[in-house]
């Protein structure tokens, strides 16, 4: 496993939360990008708009979302929580595509 994987996955299996806006996924990608750079990593933040799926009321519907991510050599690295894990909006779209970024 290497630094990255380990700091990613570290920054993962901190709990999810809307408030403070630390253990959102955006909060959690600045702090990646602050520990890989202690580490001597050079990586960057993407946060765009984009439609996720969700099913709510019995219906599906196509939302925006603000989401953020770490890259590192142009590889997107998720923080926002477990890769096995269930979203906490409902949403899943795990592979959000950018409309705004």
């Amino acid at each position: 496993m290497t630094k990255v994987d380990k700091i990613a996955e570290k920054l993962r299996r901190e709990p999810y939360r809307v408030f403070p806006v630390r253990y959102t996924c955006v909060g959690k990608s600045f702090r990646f990008k602050e520990e890989c750079r202690r580490a001597g990593v050079d990586a960057r933040v993407v946060i765009c708009l984009g439609g996720v799926k969700t099913r709510r009321f019995g219906f599906l519907l196509k939302v925006p979302m603000i989401h953020g991510w770490g890259e590192v050599d142009s590889e997107r690295i998720e923080v926002a929580r477990p890769l096995d894990e269930e979203s906490p909006w409902g949403t899943f779209d795990i592979d959000l595509k950018p409309t705004i970024a």
